[in-house]
């Protein structure tokens, strides 16, 4: 289904390339580049998909989440970031975005996380160390004799 999408982002280039992609691709879309516009646009046109950009000349894209949900509580919020970290797309998600993405991220994964119903995927590499940093098999109360 093609829904109404609103793209914030304060890249003006990139947010005219994904608001004409979308476009092209079934889903009308417009963009903001900043805070007030976004908010201006999402009472005016109740977008069911938000791309929002984490940073936006220095603020917090995620402050914008709540309100947007406020505006359409159906809305799906991916937020789009080149600073990615899980603690930050924990908190996204915590408040109500569907999925968090790294920069560079092509229109298909942006798409695709619209559709996606399971959420987020935190897929981080398993190491071999244990966490605490003491050799394997030494417990926190083991003693090593010689």
């Amino acid at each position: 289904m093609n829904f109404p999408t609103l793209v914030i982002d304060d890249d003006i280039s990139f947010n005219a390339i994904l608001v004409r992609t979308l476009t092209r691709r079934g889903h009308p879309a417009r963009g903001a580049n900043d805070i007030e516009s976004a908010l201006s646009v999402a009472r005016e046109m109740q977008p069911q998909q938000v791309v929002l950009d984490l940073n936006l000349n220095g603020s917090s894209g995620l402050a914008l989440i709540p309100e947007l949900l406020s505006i359409n509580p159906d809305c799906r919020i991916v937020v789009l970031t080149g600073y990615a970290s899980i603690a930050t797309a924990v908190d996204a998600v915590k408040l109500g975005a569907v999925q968090y993405l790294a920069k560079p991220v092509e229109i298909e994964a942006i798409l695709a996380a619209f559709e996606d119903d399971g959420g987020p995927d935190f897929d981080l590499p398993a190491s071999d160390k244990p966490l605490s940093g003491r050799p394997s098999g030494m417990g926190a109360h083991s003693t090593r004799t010689e």
